[in-house]
């Protein structure tokens, strides 16, 4: 069966979260979506919190609805890696070590809007990951993934043939835009199905105007109108935030 859902989610369990996760589920039920992926920040998470994620993950998991518990951890050099799934600590800040420690624990390793906060993505990081957030919406818009990202998912796809591609809204709060979603197949609508779909695929992601496969990077002309896009999309920006400051 084919499911849509939403990844990168904070609740308040979050120091910058402003929902509980029971809204936040009512919230993404109510827009169709059959499940949505925590990934509260690493920052001050304790062990009582995340087994609060677990358990109100647990709580409001139903026949429709799945909540899939997990955490953003903050790495070095400015990364910042989803480990969808995982709820475990881990020593390290190192982005290898935490990717590894993630994959032990039978998660999903995402990272996370790879070109925001000036960070740096070491290739050998390409390897550990199942997906790359090539459109993240607060950081690269509404209108299509960032021109950034896509470059370095396309070159790391010659590291990792099978890492995949995937739209986030990192959401923080109900009034941010949530129309960015992906689609996976299953076989089972639980955590273990849908985790597992993000590891091996495949993933397709749904924006407002734009879907993209998460499998195989876009050919010449999808390249061009992407590019178009983003470029497009900075501009508008900039003229926004310029008329902001007078």
């Amino acid at each position: 069966m084919k499911l849509r859902g939403v990844i990168h989610v904070h609740s308040r369990i979050s120091y910058d979260g402003h929902e509980s996760i029971a809204r936040l589920a009512e919230f993404f039920r109510g827009l169709g979506y059959d499940f949505m992926c925590m990934t509260e920040h690493s920052d001050g998470l304790t062990p009582t919190q995340m087994q609060r994620i677990v358990d109100e993950c647990a709580e409001v998991t139903k026949d429709s609805f799945v909540a899939v518990p997990g955490v953003e951890f903050s790495c070095r050099q400015r990364l910042h890696i989803l480990g969808i799934g995982v709820t475990e600590p881990v020593d390290s800040h190192d982005p290898v070590p935490v990717a590894q420690h993630i994959r032990a624990h039978g998660g999903a390793v995402i990272l996370a809007h790879p070109c925001a906060y000036g960070a740096e993505n070491p290739d050998e990081l390409a390897v550990h990951l199942h997906g790359i957030e090539i459109w993240n919406q607060p950081k690269d818009g509404k209108l299509g993934p960032g021109w950034k990202p896509l470059k370095l998912w396309k070159r790391w796809r010659a590291l990792n043939p099978q890492l995949r591609a995937v739209g986030a809204l990192d959401l923080h709060r109900l009034d941010s835009p949530s129309s960015l979603g992906i689609e996976i197949s299953v076989a089972n609508r639980n955590p273990a199905a849908i985790i597992a779909a993000l590891k091996n695929g495949p993933v397709k992601i749904r924006g407002p105007w734009v879907s993209l496969s998460g499998e195989h990077y876009p050919g010449v002309f999808g390249e061009l109108k992407l590019a178009a896009m983003s470029k497009g999309y900075n501009a508008l920006r900039s003229l926004r935030d310029a008329l902001g400051r007078h």
